[in-house]
């Protein structure tokens, strides 16, 4: 399984990991980051996992946001407003992928398609 295989499973399937993965390893959510916190530890839990599983049968319901003000969703933000929090999270994940260097090659590939697009949008 390819890793960019596998991050789309992660993304498009409920991936369950154990706690001890998290505590023996000492893997946190940053709360101070407000946007894309989940990408280092998504890193972090690549690096330290032995084996991963997916389970494709599983179904995320994801809540719908709609109070801008009290709890909005991300995407009721322009991108310049996360746009900092969104390279602050990949250049975290780089240095946590330490020398795996197929994460850190995938993590430049996902940060070169963003930046790509996000120039052929402003062209228009």
């Amino acid at each position: 399984m390819t890793l960019m295989n596998l991050t789309r499973i992660c993304l498009k399937n409920i991936v369950n990991y154990k706690k001890s993965l998290f505590t023996d390893n000492n893997i946190r959510f940053n709360e101070k980051q407000t946007y894309f916190s989940d990408t280092k530890v998504l890193v972090q839990l690549l690096n330290n996992a032995k084996n991963i599983k997916s389970n494709e049968e599983s179904v995320y319901v994801k809540r719908h946001h709609n109070d801008k003000a009290k709890n909005p969703a991300i995407s009721q933000f322009t991108r310049e407003e996360t746009m900092p929090d969104y390279f602050v999270a990949y250049k975290n994940a780089i240095k946590a992928a330490g020398t795996n260097e197929r994460i850190i090659n995938h993590l430049y590939y996902i940060l070169a398609k963003f930046v790509v697009k996000e120039y052929i949008m402003k062209m228009r």
